[in-house]
C-alpha cells in the first residue's frame, strides 16, 4: 500500500475520505461497490466513478475540498450519461446537444444497468454531525451533494421504516420506500439520529499508523487499516472499523432485548459507537 491508501472491508481506497464514506454506507446497511466499472465518455475520457449503490440505484462521487474544474466537468459529463431520468437523449441522441434536463450530452446514455435514479457529487467531505439541521448543514454547502440537474441534496431517513436515501434538502417524504407523506410527516430529516451517528462514526476513524491488536477481534492492525478509538477502559482501545460496527450492533441487540414487547427498539444507527 502507498502512503495515502486506506483499507476497509477488504477494499483498498485511494484516500481516507473514500474509506470513511464506505463505512458510512456500511453503517446504514446500504450495499455499495467501489469503482465497479470504467466508462468511456463522449469526449474520449476514461472515467471511473467512485461508488455504485445497487439497491438504491445511485452513483456517488467523492469530491475534494477544492476539486479542479476539469474533475467537475468530467463528472458533469458522466452524470448526464448516467442519469436515469428520461430525456430526449434516451430516444434520440445528438452529440453536444442540450436536452430539456441536461446542459449537454457528449455521448449516448449508459447501458440501462448502470443508469441511476440520481448521480451524486459530494462537496467537502463528510458533514459534521453537530452542524446538521433538518434541511442540511447549518452554515455552508460543504457536506451537500449535487446531482445532474440540481443541488442541495442530503442523506435522509424515513421515520417509519428507517430507509435511507438522498433527497433535495433531506425531504424524507420523497424517499423510494413510499412511506412519506408531505402533509403528515416532517419533510426534512437530514439530521435523523441514525444518519448523524453514521457521520460521527465515520469521521472518528483514521488510517492506522501504528501496530497493536484490535480490541474486538484481537488481530493485528496493519499500516493503512481504517481504525477508530472506542471507549476508554483504563486506556483508549482501538478497533478495526469493521469491528466498531460489530460492537455497535451488539449493543443494539442488547438494547432491543431489553425493550418491552410492542415498543419500538429504534435503529442501530441511533446508538453511538464507542
Amino acid at each position: 500500500m502507498n502512503a495515502t491508501e486506506v483499507q476497509f472491508s477488504g477494499v483498498r481506497f485511494p484516500t481516507l475520505r473514500h474509506a470513511q464514506w464506505a463505512l458510512f454506507f456500511e453503517d446504514l446497511f446500504m450495499p455499495w461497490q467501489f469503482r465497479p466499472e470504467t466508462f468511456t465518455l463522449g469526449s474520449g475520457v476514461r472515467y471511473e466513478p467512485d461508488f455504485w449503490l445497487p439497491r438504491h440505484e445511485l452513483w456517488f462521487q467523492v469530491g475534494a475540498d477544492a476539486g479542479s474544474e476539469e474533475d467537475l466537468r468530467q463528472w458533469q459529463e458522466f452524470a448526464a450519461a448516467a442519469d436515469g431520468e428520461p430525456c430526449e437523449a434516451h430516444s434520440h441522441f445528438v452529440p453536444g446537444k442540450a436536452c430539456e434536463i441536461h446542459e449537454m450530452h457528449s455521448g449516448p446514455p449508459l447501458p440501462e444497468q448502470w443508469r441511476a435514479r440520481e448521480v451524486l457529487y459530494s462537496m467537502g467531505g463528510l458533514p459534521v454531525a453537530e452542524h446538521m439541521e433538518a434541511e442540511g448543514p447549518r452554515w455552508d454547502c460543504s457536506g451537500s451533494m449535487e446531482t445532474a440537474h440540481d443541488s442541495g441534496y442530503q442523506w435522509t431517513a424515513c421515520p417509519e421504516c428507517g430507509y435511507v436515501g438522498a433527497e433535495h434538502a433531506g425531504r424524507a417524504d420523497r424517499l423510494a420506500c413510499g412511506h412519506g407523506d408531505p402533509i403528515r410527516d416532517s419533510n426534512e430529516r437530514s439530521n435523523a439520529p441514525q444518519i448523524l451517528a453514521a457521520y460521527r462514526l465515520a469521521r472518528q476513524t483514521v488510517a492506522a499508523q501504528f501496530g497493536g491488536l484490535c480490541a474486538e477481534c484481537a488481530t493485528p492492525m496493519d499500516f493503512g487499516d481504517l481504525v477508530g478509538a472506542g471507549r476508554p477502559v483504563g486506556r483508549r482501545r482501538w478497533y478495526h472499523a469493521d469491528c466498531l460496527l460489530v460492537s455497535r450492533r451488539k449493543r443494539f441487540q442488547m438494547h432491543r432485548s431489553k425493550t418491552s414487547a410492542g415498543s419500538p427498539a429504534g435503529n442501530p444507527g441511533e446508538l453511538l459507537a464507542g
